[in-house]
């Protein structure tokens, strides 16, 4: 699934400490071996979209990568739903193909 908590109607502008306390609510319920977010970059901008970078250490103190991505509504561009590009992502990372999980 995608990480609901960061949806935002009118503006997908958060404040760096935002942005964390939001990522960190997800990351909990999501990745069980959670410590605490180390960092997290802004890669880029687009008109709908966000990218960035986050990571994250481990109970084993490991750094674990991720790649968030908001959009400003529930469609990429005016192509397919989030769900399915979900589905089709998760679909190529269990056939091999090196694609970021989504979680």
């Amino acid at each position: 699934s995608r990480l609901n908590p960061l949806k935002r109607r009118r503006t997908m502008m958060f404040t760096q400490e935002e942005l964390q306390n939001k990522l960190h609510t997800v990351f909990v319920r999501k990745v069980a071996d959670f410590q605490r977010i180390e960092s997290i970059k802004r890669l880029s901008q687009g008109a709908n979209s966000l990218m960035y970078k986050v990571v994250l250490v481990t109970e084993a103190n490991k750094e674990r990568n991720f790649c968030l991505r908001l959009v400003e509504s529930n469609r990429v561009g005016t192509s397919i739903p989030l769900k399915t590009e979900a589905a089709v992502i998760n679909l190529a990372y269990k056939q091999g193909v090196p694609v970021p999980r989504v979680v």
